[in-house]
């Protein structure tokens, strides 16, 4: 039943870009761009299980701190940076290196989020790494929850329930 939830035919985007050194801002935008990585023929695919995105990882964090809107994800890994928005990330992990689907412009590499909270053009796809696999939802899945004591709903005592 929760396979039927699964968006098929979610078009995936694979905006391509030389270097890390970029905001999130800058990074969502060439994600979703058209320059493409030499190695690929398109800057899109359609298919249901992707790996999360620079911009998902950079967007998981505390979207209202305007530290994490100027410095370049390349220097997540500075101490201030990293209080702020690294370890703000639900989506970071400090104990392993984490691939993305973003590819690099110009060779066969891809992006990864590394274990200080840097998000760099890896040299070569070689490596231990992680996966963090994304999906989208159908547009037709409703998501229930009532909230917890705290008041927060999406608890692993208070899990959100989905369905049709």
């Amino acid at each position: 039943d929760t396979k039927a939830l699964i968006d098929n035919t979610h078009v995936w985007n694979t905006g391509a870009y030389g270097s890390s050194g970029i905001t999130r801002v800058q990074m969502y935008n060439y994600e979703r761009g058209s320059s493409k990585s030499t190695e690929m023929t398109s800057t899109n695919w359609t298919g249901a299980i992707g790996l999360m995105y620079p911009s998902d990882y950079a967007y998981a964090t505390n979207s209202t701190m305007n530290i994490c809107d100027t410095i370049a994800m390349s220097n997540w890994n500075d101490s201030n940076v990293y209080e702020s928005c690294s370890r703000n990330s639900w989506l970071f992990d400090s104990s392993k290196d984490q691939w993305t689907l973003t590819p690099h412009i110009a060779v066969a590499r891809a992006f990864k989020v590394d274990t200080t909270g840097r998000v760099w053009d890896n040299n070569g796809t070689n490596g231990l790494a992680g996966v963090r696999p994304a999906l989208y939802l159908k547009s037709s899945v409703k998501m229930s929850g009532t909230e917890n004591v705290a008041g927060i709903p999406g608890s692993s005592e208070n899990p959100y329930l989905l369905g049709i």
